[in-house]
């Protein structure tokens, strides 16, 4: 019993370290060279992270649910990442998640 008790706890200890360690390493904020770009966009997917610099380094601000097909403001550009305005903060969403054109349902026609 006392050994299936350590064998949980070095686990729970090495697991607790691990994500503490991981959200450690993001970066809280983007200093870079914005290109101001104001446009629209509209997400392509259902879910995604939006994020406090331009790039994977940088933590996870908010996660936005239920969006495919929900327009958003573009406020800039950095490569491939795109500025918007989320409750009130600046945050930063990869373009390969915005389309330029609003989201269209596959609609099946049958030929009679």
């Amino acid at each position: 019993m006392i050994k299936l008790l350590f064998k949980f706890l070095i686990i729970l200890g090495i697991t607790l370290w691990a994500i503490k360690s991981n959200a450690a390493n993001c970066k809280e904020e983007s200093e870079i060279n914005l290109i101001n770009d104001l446009s629209t966009g509209f997400f392509r997917v259902d879910a995604l992270n939006l994020r406090a610099g331009s790039g994977k380094q940088y933590c996870v601000q908010h996660v936005l649910k239920n969006v495919k097909g929900k327009k958003l403001l573009i406020l800039g550009r950095h490569r491939n990442w795109r500025l918007t305005s989320f409750t009130g903060k600046n945050l930063w969403v990869h373009k390969s998640l915005i389309s330029k054109n609003p989201f269209l349902p596959n609609i099946n026609l049958e030929l009679i």
